[in-house]
Parts: structure tokens; sequence; C-alpha cells
């Protein structure tokens, strides 16, 4: 890209000349600044389209690669640009300035080192066009039926673990107004789930969350003081960050390896709640 640029400079430089030197020599610095910047320009788009019924967008923005700046370059709501680079961890798009029931087609473009998270957006979901009902969420099952299902679509069953939400199931749709039924596994205490579904042109769908509270023995660890590994009691995700919740080890499994780690406090996250332990 910087080549065609540079090309492009020449070209137009000596087009220039004609009208005289500083005039060229001033429009040759303009198209090199812009071949210099514009290839750090391109940006990631994350979009979601629907109708409006009354609610906002909320935003989870995280920092950059740089650790410095965050991810959101702009927000752009039916061709307005709404926010530009929002200084923020989150932030909301307000919406309000729509008639309810009208169309929103929402373009959310940022860094590609990072992507924002749309928290919410089963709010502009259109009535009328694709929808779950029947939601069951059970100790080994979740069960849902549809309306309005095209064909090609996928879903995709999420469980909230550890603070992030975690696909545990993809299948393919149906086509129709159908019946599904998957096996899952539930942990201790609180279980979250969601289900994802995907059309074939790119529109997505969130259906409610559903909560299911179960009696399972809750999964323990040690030692407390840690030299080379943590020992879980059974398999199960875990994710260890440091006291200011930097990621430091992440998976599925019963022992955690952890020598690499320095001396000092650390958190362990396991069926959704935090446990302090000490590597010594």
């Amino acid at each position: 890209m910087l080549e065609n640029w540079v090309h492009i400079t020449h070209i137009v430089a000596n087009i220039f000349f004609l009208i005289g030197p500083m005039k060229a020599r001033t429009f040759l610095l303009f198209l090199t600044f812009c071949a210099l910047h514009l290839p750090l320009a391109v940006l990631g788009q994350v979009t979601l389209q629907g109708v409006y019924q009354g609610k906002n967008i909320y935003i989870q923005n995280p920092l950059s690669e740089d650790n410095r700046t965050f991810c959101t370059r702009g927000v752009i709501v039916n061709g307005r640009l709404l926010i530009e680079q929002p200084n923020t961890s989150a932030f909301e798009i307000d919406l309000s300035f729509l008639q309810i029931g009208e169309e929103v087609n929402i373009k959310i473009e940022h860094k590609n080192s990072c992507e924002p998270k749309i928290i919410n957006p089963q709010v502009v979901r259109s009535p009328g066009r694709f929808a779950f009902s029947d939601i069951h969420l059970g100790k080994h099952n979740i069960t849902w039926q549809t309306k309005g299902e095209r064909p090609g679509g996928k879903f995709f069953v999420e469980q909230w673990v550890n603070n992030e939400w975690v696909i545990r199931h993809t299948i393919d749709g149906k086509g129709e107004a159908a019946v599904y039924a998957l096996r899952i596994d539930c942990f201790s205490g609180n279980n979250r789930f969601r289900i994802k579904h995907l059309q074939n042109d790119g529109i997505i769908f969130y259906s409610e969350e559903q909560a299911f509270e179960s009696n399972e023995d809750p999964v323990t660890f040690y030692p407390l003081r840690v030299a080379e590994k943590i020992v879980l009691s059974k398999p199960t995700d875990y994710k260890v960050t440091s006291v200011n919740g930097t990621p430091l080890a992440k998976g599925k499994g019963k022992e955690i390896p952890l020598q690499h780690l320095r001396t000092g406090v650390y958190y362990l996250y396991i069926e959704n709640r935090q446990e302090k332990f000490f590597k010594k």
C-alpha cells in the first residue's frame, strides 16, 4: 500500500509542477503523510442490526495492545458518527434519538489488535424475525425452541465461566421453527447460560440468560502455598491472575503448573469464585 502511495505521489507532483513548485511540494508532502498514516487507520468493525425498542446499547471497551489507549475508535449509528474514541473501559450508546420500531444499524470501528464487546445486543432484536422461545435449563441439559429461523444458521451455547462467556457447544440450525436439546455440565453454585444464534447473513441474536443453582460439591484445591503446581479435586475451567487482574494462566484440567510465577500473592478463579494463594 505504501509503494502505491509513493507512485501516485510522484505522478501528481509532476502534474502539479506545471502550476508551480511551491504548490507541488505542498501537495507532495500531504500525500506522503497519507502514505505513512493511512495504513495505521485500517480498522476492524463489529456490527449490530435490528429494530430500536426503547433501550440503549452497552459496550465493554478493553485497552488496546499498547495498554494506554482504548479499543474503540468510533460508533456509527445509521450512518451518523455518534461516538468518537471513547476514553473509558465501558460506555453506553444512546439510541433515544430513534423512533420505537425504527431499524437500527450500529457499526463499532475498533483497532485490529482488540475487539469491543456488545453487552446487551438482544435489546435491538427485531420482532417478527428470528426469536427464541421456551428455553429451559436443567442440571444436565438445556432445551429451546425457535421461531422465524432461516436455513444456514448456527447456534452457540455459552456458559459464564470465570468472568467471561465461554462457548460450550456449537450446532447447525435446522432452518425452520424447531426444538433443540443439548447435554451440559454444571458446576457447584450458580450457573449461567445463554444461546447465540448466528444467521447466514451475519446477524446475531442472543437468548435471555438462563440460571441454575447446582448443589454439586464445589471444586477444592491445594496447596495454599504453592511451590510448583496447584491440584484441583476434579478437572474444571480455571484462570490464574495477578492481584491487579493480569491473566497469567488459563485452561481446563486437574493440575495447574505454576513454576514460572514469581514469589507473591495471586488469584485463582474456579467455578465463578475467586480464591487467593501464595507462590513460594
